[in-house]
């Protein structure tokens, strides 16, 4: 579904829509997007999940046509004379897979959290940080070894530290942009 029909259909503006998928996205709850033309798709499953909202469509759709708006939409593809609650049960059950697709890539292992992945990442990262700062301590090793003066071997262990800490540094701060998928990548720049 379109960010468009999506924004119609909840009754908010584009940008809520578009505000909501970039704050996800900083928060981990990243949704599914890609570009059709000049429209950006959005699985509606998806969205309704990172918002924390999975509810009953069929429930939805029978308040809606309480309040006359289903009889009052127009069909999907625009001839005005399609069955509705055809179109509308073919939307359910599609929502309905994605959700169970969703559960069961997380089942898998495919599908994790954001914050979970940043969270290890960021553990690892201080874990081998600390290994480097290690280096200095064995500089008399390396003297005994090298049989060089102890704070010659002590100053290039030093800087061999900062030399892979900044390497460090710089794998890790673009990590976050490699992993980006193209669709997000695409999204992300036309935002």
């Amino acid at each position: 579904m379109s960010v468009s029909d999506l924004a119609r259909e909840r009754r908010v503006s584009k940008q809520v829509i578009s505000k909501n998928l970039k704050r996800w996205a900083a928060a981990g709850r990243v949704v599914s997007t890609k570009r059709e033309g000049k429209a950006t798709m959005i699985r509606v499953a998806e969205y309704d999940a990172a918002r924390g909202e999975i509810g009953d469509l069929a429930r939805q759709m029978g308040e809606a046509a309480k309040k006359g708006a289903l009889l009052d939409s127009p069909s999907p593809d625009g001839a005005g004379d399609a069955p509705i609650y055809t179109y509308e049960q073919a939307r359910a059950k599609q929502y309905e897979a994605d959700i169970k697709e969703i559960e069961l890539r997380k089942l898998r292992g495919e599908l994790v959290e954001v914050a979970a992945l940043q969270g290890a990442a960021t553990a690892a990262a201080e874990a081998m940080l600390r290994a480097i700062d290690q280096l200095p301590a064995r500089a008399e090793e390396l003297a005994v070894a090298a049989k060089m003066p102890l704070a010659a071997c002590r100053q290039f262990l030093k800087t061999a530290a900062r030399d892979l800490r900044s390497r460090a540094a710089d794998v890790f701060s673009g990590l976050a942009s490699r992993a980006m998928t193209p669709d997000e990548q695409a999204h992300d720049e036309t935002d």
